[in-house]
C-alpha cells in the first residue's frame, strides 16, 4: 500500500475539534452546578421570610455552618493568550464555600472559585517546528477568611469579607504544552445577606482580589450572588 501525506488543513480540524470536545467536558459540570444553583435559589424565594429572635437576636444566631453555591463575573486581569495586549476581561465564575458561624457577627470560611478564562481555538502554542491550537482553561481561587456582620440583627444583614489565599492558573492543550502558576492572593470586599428562611440566605456580594504574579499585582473583580444552605445547632443537638 503506498503512502500519501496527510492534509495539513485535516489536522488542524481535527485538533480544533478535539479542543472543543476537551473544553465542553470540563464545562459540562459547571453547567450542572448553575442548573442546580438556580433550582434551589427558587426554592428559597418561595419561603417565607426568617423573620429575627423576639429578643432582638438575629437569624444568624442559632446557625452553625453554612454552605453556599455561587455564580457571577469576574474581571480577570491576565493578558490573552490569542492578543496579549488585551485582558482576559470579564469571565465566568462559581464559588463553593463553607462558613462555621462562630459568633452571629462573625463567621470564618473556606471558598474555593473558579474563573473561566477565554479560549477559541486561535489560541496557538508554539512548538519548535509547528503551531498547536491551544485551549485556556480556569484560574482556580482558594482562599480562606473571616465574613464580619456589622449590623447583626435583622434578616437582611451587611457584611464585608477578608481573606487570603491561592491562585492557580491552568491553560490546558492538546500534546505537551500545558502551563500551571501559583500565586499568592488576598481579597477583600463586602455585600448583602438576606435570610430568607431558616435554612436558606442569599448573598449578593462584590470584591476585590490582589494577585502576585510575576510580573507584578494582578487586580481581580468579582460581582457574585450566591446561594447558602444553613445547617442549625438544633439540627445537630448543639442547643
Amino acid at each position: 500500500m503506498g503512502s500519501r501525506n496527510s492534509d495539513p488543513a485535516d489536522d488542524v480540524a481535527q485538533l480544533r475539534r478535539r479542543v472543543h470536545h476537551e473544553r465542553s467536558s470540563r464545562h459540562r459540570g459547571a453547567r450542572w452546578i448553575l442548573a442546580a444553583a438556580v433550582f434551589a435559589f427558587g426554592l428559597a424565594a418561595g419561603g417565607r421570610t426568617h423573620a429575627a429572635h423576639a429578643a432582638g437576636g438575629s437569624p444568624a444566631d442559632s446557625s452553625l455552618v453554612v454552605i453556599t453555591v455561587g455564580m457571577g463575573a469576574q474581571w480577570v486581569d491576565l493578558p490573552r493568550f490569542d492578543r496579549p495586549a488585551e485582558n482576559a476581561g470579564w469571565c465566568p465564575q462559581s464559588a463553593f464555600a463553607m462558613g462555621l458561624t462562630v459568633r452571629r457577627w462573625c463567621e470564618p470560611f473556606a471558598e474555593l472559585s473558579y474563573a473561566y478564562l477565554p479560549g477559541p481555538d486561535s489560541v496557538r502554542v508554539v512548538s519548535v517546528r509547528d503551531t498547536v491550537y491551544a485551549d485556556l482553561g480556569t484560574l482556580m481561587q482558594l482562599q480562606g477568611g473571616v465574613l464580619i456582620r456589622p449590623i447583626a440583627t435583622g434578616a437582611w444583614q451587611p457584611y464585608v469579607r477578608l481573606a487570603a489565599g491561592v491562585a492557580r492558573l491552568s491553560v490546558a492543550s492538546p500534546g505537551q504544552f500545558d502551563t500551571r502558576a501559583t500565586d499568592a492572593l488576598w481579597s477583600a470586599g463586602g455585600g448583602l445577606e438576606w435570610w430568607a428562611h431558616r435554612h436558606w440566605v442569599v448573598r449578593a456580594e462584590s470584591r476585590y482580589t490582589g494577585q502576585a504574579a510575576a510580573s507584578g499585582t494582578q487586580s481581580h473583580f468579582t460581582l457574585q450572588l450566591a446561594l447558602g444552605y444553613v445547617f442549625r445547632r438544633a439540627m445537630l443537638a448543639l442547643e
